[in-house]
C-alpha cells in the first residue's frame, strides 16, 4: 500500500481457512488482527490467544458496533454469510466474506446497496482475483487465438467426507447451510469461465446426491456462440487433472484452479513454457485481504466495481444450474 494506514481487522469463524488467511495478513505490516468472534468465550479466548488478537466477541452486535475493528473476513458455514455480513455493513465495518455470500442473487444486490448506504466495501473473498498471478494467465490465453472450448474442474475429497460415510451430517454436506459440490467448490470453476468469457447463452447441469440431499458430484455446461465450456466439481474424489483453456493456435493448462498453480503454455510446434508455479496457501490469502485493505484505503475504484459486477453474473448462473441440476435449499 502507498498509505501506511494500519487497517484492524477481525475474523467470524475459526477453522483452517481462516488461520490461513491470519497467516496471510501477517506478511503485511499494516494488516493488523484486533478481534475474534466465537460463540462461546473460551473457543474465543484461545482462538485470540492463538493468533495474537487482543479484543474477544461472542456477540456479533457487540463486535460490530466496537471501535476495534475496521473490516471483518467472514468465514462461517453459508447459511449464515448474508445475516452476518449485513450486521457488520449496518454498523460501518467493511467485509470480506468467504464465497458464497448467498445462493440468492436478490440477496447479494441488497449486501451492495447496503454496503453503499453506509459507506463500506463488500467482496466475495475468491483467491484468483485477487492474484498476481492472473494477469500471467490473461496474457497467455491472449496468444492462443480463437478459443473454442475450455474445461474447468475443482474436484476434491472432502476432509468431512469420512464422517459422512459414517452416517453423520457435517455442515458442508447438509442443505440447511446452503451448500454442498457446487456452492463451495463448483463457484471456483464459474468464476473464471465468467471472467474469460462473460455470461453463457446456454447452461445446462447435472448433479449427483448425497442421503442428505446436498450435491456431492456435479457438472455444468455453458453454451457460447462459437465455445463450449465444461465445469466439473465434486467432494467425493480427488482430482489431478489440469483444467485448460483451448485455441487455434494452443492451450494453456491450470493445475490447480482454486488457487492457480501450475500454469503452463502450450503452442503450436514450441516446446511447453511454465508461465506459474505455485505459492503457499498463506501467500495466497495474503493477496486477498492486503489488496481489500488497499481497496479501503483508496475507495472503490474499477477493480472494485469489475469485481461486483463478476460477482452478480457469477450469482445469477450459479443460481441457474442449481435449477437445471435440481439443487434445492430450504429457502428455494
Amino acid at each position: 500500500m502507498s498509505d501506511t494506514k494500519t487497517i484492524r481487522f477481525g475474523v467470524v469463524g475459526s477453522g483452517r481457512i481462516v488461520d490461513q488467511m491470519i497467516g496471510g495478513a501477517k506478511l503485511y505490516d499494516h494488516l493488523k488482527l484486533t478481534a475474534v468472534y466465537s460463540r462461546t468465550e473460551e473457543r474465543a479466548k484461545e482462538y485470540a490467544a492463538r493468533h495474537g488478537a487482543k479484543y474477544t466477541f461472542t456477540s456479533l452486535e457487540e463486535m460490530a458496533a466496537s471501535d476495534v475493528i475496521d473490516m471483518v473476513y467472514i468465514a462461517s458455514p453459508n447459511r449464515f454469510h448474508l445475516d452476518q455480513a449485513k450486521v457488520f455493513l449496518s454498523h460501518g465495518k467493511h467485509v470480506l466474506c468467504e464465497k458464497p455470500l448467498t445462493a440468492y442473487p436478490e440477496e447479494l444486490d441488497e449486501i451492495y446497496e447496503l454496503a453503499d448506504k453506509h459507506g463500506c466495501l463488500f467482496t466475495e473473498a475468491i483467491i484468483m482475483l485477487f492474484q498476481p498471478q492472473l494477469e500471467i494467465l490473461e496474457k497467455a490465453v491472449k496468444k492462443l487465438g480463437s478459443i473454442s472450448s475450455a474445461r474447468f474442474d475443482f474436484s476434491q475429497y472432502s476432509s468431512h467426507y469420512p464422517a459422512y460415510l459414517k452416517g453423520e451430517t457435517p455442515n458442508i454436506f447438509n442443505p440447511e447451510m446452503e451448500t454442498g459440490a457446487l456452492q463451495d467448490l463448483g463457484v471456483y470453476c464459474v468464476y473464471p469461465a465468467l471472467y474469460f468469457f462473460g455470461k453463457p447463452q446456454e447452461i445446462d447441469a447435472k448433479a449427483l446426491f448425497l442421503r442428505t440431499g446436498a450435491d456431492g458430484t456435479g457438472a455444468a455446461f455453458f453454451r457460447y456462440e462459437d465455445k463450449l465450456i465444461t465445469l466439473n466439481y465434486s467432494k467425493q474424489a480427488e482430482s489431478y487433472a489440469p483444467s485448460e483453456i483451448l485455441g487455434e493456435k494452443g492451450s494453456v493448462t491450470i493445475g490447480a484452479i482454486g488457487r492457480m498453480e501450475q500454469i503452463v503454455l502450450h503452442q503450436n510446434g514450441k516446446a511447453p513454457t511454465m508461465l506459474w508455479g505455485g505459492q503457499e496457501k498463506t501467500a495466497l490469502m495474503g493477496y486477498e485481504i492486503a489488496t481489500f485493505a488497499d481497496w479501503i484505503v483508496a475507495g472503490a475504484g474499477e477493480r472494485y466495481e469489475a469485481h461486483r459486477r463478476l460477482a452478480r453474473d457469477v450469482s445469477d448462473c450459479m443460481r441457474e444450474i442449481r435449477r437445471k441440476a435440481g439443487i434445492r435449499f430450504p429457502r428455494d
